[in-house]
């Protein structure tokens, strides 16, 4: 009669075969493979059955309970071969130390089958990139944003964050990570219902709640980009204006506002023509009205800079850090090659000047407060484009470059020169930058207002992050309402990639395209479906871990 007999190789593996016993020798029916893991070796054992005919009609009924056993593992077979001296498994069967060859029962007889012990011949259906979904549900769970219960507008967020694209190729994204589409008509029934449920307030209020718990929300950074749309026809929101990309497409500008590191915390947006300046107060005041915020602090480019602002900042009692726009050094400064070359970043201040600046007109003017600071390393960043500019202005002059007149040009008639007191008034401002404050110099120095300056590259990162790995553009929105809604899956999708970023320090597009290479494999044979997760390095386990394990506070 034929059994399965299993043998151990010497590369560590499991060999299967079908043999029976013929006047005391053994002797090979079948080489089935040979196993280096349960799934293969429970896939050999099914190969072999099949060749040796075991099935359930082979079964005699005799009212006799055949005990019945979970099949071998790698580890089981390994631990018999140990102690076998010819190397060759006798499975045991359970009758004490009744060291028998052991035959599996037939399948009708057999213990039930784990979930990863597929039949013979199975074929790979799909490969999902189920992890990527995994993770980012996760994220999107602990910013606090499952509250509003709409799992269409979840898809949508995350299907943004993982491949930024239309609203009608959502399905096609989350099909990708092994997730069931929905019809493009339920992705744009949950933008309506963002617009009718106000989930911008919702959600601008987790990040709140998530910034307050880390930290204090004490001090806001704020800026504005426009965002442009590929029509020819302006209406009421979408006018051609002042466009930081210089184009003269219809646009509409929208102002962000985040904490110290970037997190994004509200945002909003006005129509194309809308002056940066006049942004700045209706932002902070929504924002502040909405988590009744006693004490704040902007810090703001100077972009924001104009006395109306400065002066609204005051009356409402918020402190600010402004760029201020410079017109005079404070002083000439002497630094030496040496001394230069130590100083590496915009950042490392030379010198500090401590001077004051009246705005406003005559009979509203105001002095405030303008701490000013040398630094070497802008200094030479200056000095290079001033330089750079100063040759263009003399090719301008000499009729080697194009008429449009660069800067440090000017127009006498028809005769072209260099304004060399211009250029000699801005080389003097080389390597000095301002700030306008109303905070008290007793409580915050001069160092530390520049200091807090400097975080305003986050929220410059911030919209870098919304305009490129989100593509915050909404070319297809032309209402209001979609718009918002539209931003508002922007700023859910920036906040997760935000909130990975600080938990993991690996940006969004880099994770999801690490963890698009670990994929699920769907597998299927005869009726039966099966799903094998993938094996992760300790590097992404480390990652994901790290996510896992986050804790508000801490």
């Amino acid at each position: 009669m034929a059994y399965i007999k299993y043998s151990r190789t010497t590369s560590g593996g499991v060999s299967v075969q079908v043999v029976r016993k013929v006047r005391g020798r053994t002797v090979v029916l079948s080489h089935v493979g040979t196993a280096h893991d349960d799934l293969t070796l429970h896939a050999l054992i099914d190969k072999a059955e099949e060749f040796m005919g075991l099935d359930a009609q082979m079964s005699l009924d005799i009212g006799i309970d055949v005990p019945v056993r979970a099949r071998p593992s790698m580890v089981d077979i390994s631990n018999y071969l140990e102690s076998a001296s010819d190397k060759q498994l006798e499975l045991l069967v359970e009758r004490g130390a009744d060291s028998t060859v052991l035959r599996d029962p037939p399948r009708a007889q057999r213990a039930p089958v784990a979930e990863s012990n597929f039949p013979a011949s199975p074929r790979v259906i799909s490969s999902p990139a189920r992890l990527i979904w995994d993770v980012l549900a996760m994220v999107y769970q602990q910013l606090g944003f499952a509250s509003l219960h709409d799992e269409a507008f979840m898809s949508t967020v995350i299907a943004r964050v993982v491949k930024p694209t239309s609203k009608a190729q959502v399905p096609e994204v989350l099909a990708s990570m092994g997730r069931c589409a929905p019809h493009e008509n339920t992705i744009y029934n949950a933008l309506k219902r963002c617009h009718e449920r106000d989930y911008k307030k919702i959600i601008s209020a987790k990040c709140h709640e998530y910034v307050r718990t880390n930290h204090q929300v004490t001090m806001v950074l704020y800026d504005v980009t426009t965002l442009y749309f590929e029509t020819s026809k302006e209406d009421e929101l979408r006018k051609i204006g002042m466009s930081k990309e210089r184009r003269v497409d219809p646009q509409i500008v929208v102002g962000l506002i985040t904490d110290n590191l970037g997190f994004p915390l509200h945002v909003d947006f006005f129509h194309g023509k809308t002056a940066e300046t006049t942004t700045l107060i209706p932002m902070l005041e929504a924002y502040r009205n909405a988590h009744d915020l006693e004490s704040l602090t902007v810090v703001a480019d100077a972009a924001m800079l104009s006395a109306t602002n400065l002066d609204e900042l005051d009356a409402a009692g918020i402190n600010y850090i402004v760029a201020d726009r410079l017109k005079k050094a404070p002083h000439a400064v002497t630094i030496s090659d040496d001394d230069m070359a130590a100083w590496s970043k915009k950042t490392d201040t030379y010198e500090i000047v401590e001077t004051t600046k009246t705005m406003g007109k005559a009979g509203n003017a105001v002095t405030r407060r303008v701490v000013v600071g040398f630094s070497p390393k802008r200094y030479k960043y200056d000095t290079f484009t001033l330089q750079k500019q100063k040759e263009k202005a003399q090719a301008t002059v000499a009729g080697k470059a194009a008429t449009r007149l660069p800067r440090f040009v000017s127009r006498n008639k028809d005769t072209l020169r260099i304004n060399e007191s211009a250029f000699d008034k801005a080389l003097a401002l080389a390597g000095w930058k301002g700030y306008v404050t109303n905070l008290d110099k007793d409580q915050v120095a001069g160092s530390e207002v520049i200091s807090l300056y400097h975080e305003l590259h986050h929220i410059e990162n911030a919209f870098r992050m919304a305009k490129t790995d989100l593509q915050a553009r909404p070319i297809f929105h032309r209402t209001e309402d979609a718009i918002q809604a539209h931003l508002t899956i922007v700023l859910a999708a920036l906040a997760m990639s935000k909130h990975i970023y600080l938990t993991c320090q690996i940006t969004t597009p880099k994770l999801v395209a690490t963890l698009s290479q670990y994929r699920h494999a769907l597998v299927e044979t005869g009726k039966h479906r099966y799903e094998i997760p993938p094996q992760l390095t300790p590097e992404i386990e480390e990652k994901i871990n790290q996510l896992k394990n986050f804790k508000p506070g801490d």
